[in-house]
C-alpha cells in the first residue's frame, strides 16, 4: 500500500490537496492541477533522505523505519538528530556540519554563506575546475541538510536584509543538540 504516482512521477492532485490540508500550507501555496509542487518535492526529498519513504514500481511507500516512526513517535526526534547532517560523501557531511555550526552561532545569511565557503575551502574542497567554492556550490553540497532546516523553519530566509540574523532561537538550540551528539 502506498501512493501511486502519476506517469511523470508526480503526486496525484488529490494527494497534493490532502498534503496541503494536513500540513496547513493553504490553497495559495500549491498548484494542485499539476499534481506536484516545490514544497511537496522538497518534502519528499527530505523524507527519502531520512529513509522514511522510497519509490517502488511507481508507488511511494513507507519504509520499515517510516512505519516505526509513526508507531513510536518519540523516536522521530532521536532519529532526526542522529542522522543529521544529511547527504552522502565527505563533502556533503562536512558542509552539513559547518551549516549546523553557522545556525548554532546565529549567523546571518550573508555571514553563513561566507563561513560555508571559507570553511569548505579551508578543508581543501574545490570545484571540479579547481576554483574556490561559491554560494551555489555550498548550497548544492549541503542541500539535504539545508532543505531539512529550511522546511522545518530552523533556518529562515530574511528577504529584507541578508546581513541580519533571523533564524529562530529553537533552530539554534536544535543545531547545538545535533552537534553535541
Amino acid at each position: 500500500m502506498g501512493i501511486v504516482l502519476t506517469a511523470t512521477g508526480c503526486f496525484p492532485p488529490e494527494e497534493v490537496v490532502s498534503a496541503r490540508d494536513e500540513l496547513h500550507w493553504g490553497g495559495g501555496w500549491i498548484d494542485t492541477t499539476s499534481g506536484s509542487s516545490a514544497q511537496i518535492s522538497e518534502l519528499l526529498e527530505v523524507a527519502k533522505r531520512l529513509k522514511f519513504v522510497r519509490k517502488h514500481r511507481g508507488t511511494l511507500i513507507l519504509t520499515r523505519l517510516g512505519k516505526s516512526m509513526i508507531a513510536y513517535q518519540g523516536e522521530l526526534w532521536r532519529h532526526i538528530v542522529s542522522v543529521l547532517p544529511l547527504g552522502k560523501g565527505g563533502l556533503a557531511q562536512e558542509a552539513g556540519r559547518i551549516l549546523l555550526l553557522t545556525l548554532a552561532a546565529g549567523l546571518s545569511e550573508a555571514e553563513r554563506s561566507e563561513v560555508m565557503i571559507e570553511g569548505l575551502t579551508a578543508l581543501g574542497w574545490r570545484t571540479e575546475s579547481g576554483t574556490k567554492l561559491g554560494e551555489d556550490d555550498w548550497t548544492s553540497v549541503a542541500r539535504g541538510t539545508l532543505l531539512y532546516l529550511r522546511m522545518t523553519g530552523a533556518i529562515a530566509a530574511n528577504p529584507l536584509d541578508r546581513d541580519v540574523p533571523c533564524d529562530p532561537d529553537w533552530g539554534r538550540g536544535f543545531a547545538r543538540m545535533v552537534l553535541s551528539m
